[in-house]
């Protein structure tokens, strides 16, 4: 480099001004973030060799058993599948959103509910959620990753909010993200395969741009798609798949950019898509209209059980292993020991054995005596029977139920000692009570994961759009609202200077994030038996008019199939009638038809509220004029 050369401003290792530098940044800091991963991905791999019945213990003996000739493949013990499996929650939780204050805060936090969970509906998340589960219990993280689409259709409109989870070998985190949480980072890797053609259709206007096409890209640059969990070598798997890295990073600088005129400020969240090792696209900032308060990149990660002393978190397999290896080599050992009668003891008289022979325990075995000392060798028998080897075996799946909390009861056998519905009850309450903590950790992440989607909606449903929620059964009615970002939008005041008069701060708009607190719930159970306790209730409840909407609000959470019918049929007994001359006089001010709704309600309740005949009741006798009713 020539002396005479200036130096570069900016942050070393962090340089995104030009194309060349994101292709050389964003490959620098792929590298520095896989090299900081390696002992994460050991343990991965680990544990899905174990999930998947591939054990260490068993590995060694069954290479002993093929050294030596004898045909014998070491079982295993099933506990981590078990594991695995029977902590899957495949419910969803529902999101929740409060306003703090007022009506009107309540009704901008219910709009903002409902588009939550019409990207939940839209992007079908419970059809992908049992796979992120069981990397939740298998592997100890998972990540959703929530996106503008562009190719996504929704109706009319092109484009909408992608939802997907990802697995956790393709994302890269900054190795300098504090407590495990992604959004602390400078940036954060993703790299997955497109298909060609896909990835051509995708990128056509981009790939018109810079004068290439996918066949080029697809010779170039290096193939950096994890392989982990590859249990069987396929060749032929990524074959026709181009490798995809998106960079996701946040300005270190203010960045002039050219296309749009604009000064992207520091801090905010970028994108670079590399391919082949070229950049596709650059988006430069991309959350525009919501930017000065989120900064939030589009990945969540989550676990159930922390690890404070490191990022990625611990598998509930973490702690069973050692014993499942132990357990694993006492059950092939009693089994080869049964089978095989290696553990014999044998006395011979001295030079029983012919030259060069000795007694060898193998399968098909030959031993060579000396002429007339054939009944000098006595086998005695073995230093154990196989049955012992079995009762250790149990008593260390005993030890594996009591370390994971995870015992048969739970899964439906029955106990020895316990027997009672009651007590089985207790048990697995018990059992439930103790696995809270990894409920909450879960629940926390769903929390961010609702929380991003609303910001989604903020950024990017800017014009007029109708969400739309279709029925569950054909006894429910399908939902629909007009949503636009516009309508949550505040505008906050220049600040000038008292002295001056100078204009220290523009105006500008932002979103109010005091409106709504989010909050993660368990989901709804549906069934038949659970549709059938709920009408139970119902039909043993004394509904009037005093209570009757408090018990809609209860229906309403607990949406069984008839809510909307049983619901209909508690306003036409219940609802205060009002005149339809006052309606239609009142239709152009709804605060003040609502204020005329309630006081004739209220005076209807102080005239009948002491004769109990005065309103119409639900009692338990009539409880078949309830739609659905059983």
């Amino acid at each position: 480099m020539s002396i005479f050369s200036k130096k570069k401003d900016g942050i070393e290792g962090y340089d995104f001004s030009t194309v060349e530098a994101r292709e050389k940044t964003t490959a620098d800091l792929f590298t520095a973030a896989k090299d900081w991963r390696c002992e994460a991905e050991n343990d991965w791999k680990t544990y899905n060799d174990y999930y998947n019945f591939v054990h260490d213990a068993t590995g060694e003996m069954k290479d002993y058993c093929d050294e030596h000739g004898i045909p014998f493949v070491p079982p295993v013990l099933p506990d981590c599948f078990m594991q695995v499996e029977s902590q899957i929650s495949p419910t969803v939780p529902e999101p929740e959103f409060r306003g703090r204050a007022g009506d009107e805060d309540s009704a901008k936090a219910k709009k903002r509910e409902f588009a939550v969970r019409y990207v939940l509906e839209n992007n079908r998340v419970s059809d992908s959620n049992t796979a992120n589960e069981r990397r939740l219990v298998k592997l100890g993280d998972a990540y959703w990753k929530a996106y503008w689409d562009r190719d996504m259709r929704c109706g009319l409109n092109e484009g909408d909010i992608r939802l997907k989870d990802i697995p956790v070998e393709n994302v890269y985190p900054d190795p300098s993200c504090e407590n495990g949480d992604i959004q602390t980072g400078q940036y954060v890797v993703h790299v997955y395969a497109l298909h060609k053609v896909k990835f051509a259709q995708t990128f056509a206007a981009e790939l018109k741009k810079l004068g290439t096409n996918v066949n080029e890209l697809m010779n170039s640059g290096e193939n950096y798609l994890p392989t982990l969990f590859e249990m069987y070598s396929n060749k032929d798997t990524y074959k026709d798949c181009i490798p995809v890295m998106e960079c996701w990073y946040k300005q270190p600088e203010d960045y002039y950019d050219a296309k749009s005129r604009t000064t992207v400020p520091a801090g905010a969240v970028a994108c670079s898509v590399l391919a082949g090792g070229k950049e596709i696209k650059n988006i430069p900032q991309y959350w525009v209209s919501t930017g000065k308060q989120c900064q939030l990149f589009p990945f969540v990660h989550y676990w159930r059980i922390r690890d404070e002393n490191s990022f990625f978190n611990k598998s509930e397999l973490f702690a069973i292993k050692d014993m499942i290896d132990a357990g694993d080599r006492k059950l092939g050992n009693a089994l080869i020991n049964d089978a095989m009668m290696c553990n014999d003891i044998i006395v011979a008289e001295e030079n029983a054995f012919a030259e060069g022979s000795s007694p060898v325990s193998e399968p098909g075995a030959v031993w060579m005596m000396k002429k007339n000392m054939v009944n000098s060798v006595r086998r005695l028998g073995g230093f154990q029977s196989g049955a012992a080897g079995i009762q250790l075996t149990n008593f260390i799946s005993e030890q594996i139920q009591r370390t994971n909390r995870n015992y048969d009861t739970n899964m439906g056998k029955e106990t020895s000692r316990q027997t009672t519905a009651t007590g089985l009850a207790m048990l697995r309450d018990d059992a439930d009570s103790q696995a809270e903590i990894k409920k909450k950790d879960r629940l926390l992440g769903f929390e961010r994961l609702f929380e991003l989607i609303d910001w989604l909606c903020l950024e990017f449903y800017d014009a007029d759009r109708m969400l739309f929620i279709g029925a569950q059964d054909d006894h429910d009615k399908p939902t629909q609202i007009k949503y636009n970002s516009s309508q949550f939008a505040s505008q906050l005041p220049p600040v000038t200077d008292d002295e001056t008069g100078e204009t220290v701060r523009e105006a500008w708009t932002y979103y109010p994030r005091v409106d709504v607190t989010v909050n993660a719930g368990d989901g709804v159970v549906r069934g038949k038996q659970a549709t059938a306790q709920v009408l139970e209730k119902l039909a043993a409840a004394n509904v009037n008019q005093a209570n009757y909407k408090l018990l809609e609000a209860e229906l309403d959470v607990l949406d069984i199939p008839q809510k909307g019918e049983i619901t209909e049929f508690w306003e036409s007994l219940f609802a205060p009638a009002v005149p339809k001359e006052v309606t239609d006089a009142l239709a152009g001010d709804p605060q003040l038809l609502q204020m005329v709704t309630e006081l004739i309600g209220a005076n209807a309740l102080a005239q009948g509220g002491g004769n109990e005949n005065a309103v119409p009741q639900m009692q338990a006798g009539n409880a078949a004029a309830l739609p659905g009713a059983v």
